[in-house]
């Protein structure tokens, strides 16, 4: 997001963005604004956007200048059930985030993706409680060679 303000005597000259890339913008300062607060230093953290193209994400990397967020990760689960593809993806979201030292998970926008194959992993606040206006910030929890998240902070951002 952008505007250039060139002052050229006495006349400004806007280069304007438009009415949605500004909406996006002040819809993430808000969702940044309410969680703020249980964002330390350190935090290692995967954003989830359901449905996002990519701008979300592009936005909350300017917010979160200070900390590391990781993107969607792709994993290949051609062929298999829908019980090995759940399994496929706990797996390989595992591994990935313990080498990436993932520690928090933020949902901006819950997804059927994260419902359907992470939905038992969160143990105390359900991901699908994250909708329009909510945001959703977990700590990860590594224990036993296997993970879990457990609400920090989420809700209503209004």
């Amino acid at each position: 997001f952008l505007i250039f303000s060139i002052y050229a005597g006495y006349a400004i000259i806007f280069i304007e963005c438009n009415d949605r890339s500004f909406a996006l913008r002040l819809d993430i300062k808000e969702k940044v604004e309410y969680i703020e607060d249980v964002i330390g230093e350190e935090d290692v953290i995967f954003l989830h956007c359901g449905g996002d193209n990519g701008e979300r994400w592009f936005v909350y990397t300017h917010e979160f200048a200070g900390n590391i967020i990781v993107e969607e990760l792709a994993v290949d689960v051609a062929g298999l059930t829908p019980q090995q593809t759940k399994e496929k993806y706990q797996q390989t979201f595992y591994e990935r985030f313990k080498k990436a030292g993932v520690t928090h998970l933020m949902v901006d926008k819950t997804s059927p993706f994260i419902e359907d194959y992470f939905g038992d992993l969160f143990v105390d606040w359900p991901v699908s409680n994250v909708g329009n206006n909510c945001m959703a910030y977990y700590k990860v929890n590594y224990e036993n060679d296997w993970y879990s998240f457990s609400l920090v902070k989420g809700g209503s951002v209004e």
